[in-house]
């Protein structure tokens, strides 16, 4: 085997590693952000793994919002707010966590997906969860 080839074999899985640590960015997805921190900088984000903590606004089962993957009646459409701002939340399955079913009022923590829709001078902003579980206040 040549020289070369050897190399490029070990340079792959370096490669690999790198862009699976610059996709992933770790450091965003851990720390709990403010809702207002995510919409002010909505374009960095976007497509990222984020976590916000907010307050359950309202619950819409049937979600009209298309998500990948989830029929429209297992998709949910949470409204996530904290004192600086709301965010919308896609949810695909049962609404559930370890303490039972989620319900308005609920202080959650969400680790979601964010994605970013430009439309003219319009900016929507639409979290899809990963996970939302009760915040342990």
């Amino acid at each position: 085997m040549c020289q070369e080839a050897r190399c490029g074999q070990r340079a792959l899985p370096v490669i690999v590693i790198c862009l699976i640590l610059f996709c992933i960015e770790p450091g965003r997805a851990d720390e709990i952000l403010p809702i207002e921190t995510i919409l002010e900088h909505a374009n960095s984000y976007a497509a990222h793994l984020v976590t916000f903590r907010g307050r359950i606004e309202s619950f819409e089962t049937d979600a009209p919002l298309p998500m990948k993957g989830c029929f429209r009646a297992t998709r949910y459409l949470a409204v996530v707010t904290d004192e600086s701002g709301s965010i919308q939340t896609l949810l695909c399955g049962k609404h559930i966590d370890e303490s039972g079913v989620l319900r308005v009022g609920d202080h959650v923590v969400v680790r979601a997906v964010l994605e970013v829709k430009v439309d003219g001078l319009n900016l929507a902003v639409t979290a899809t969860a990963a996970r939302m579980e009760r915040a342990i206040e």
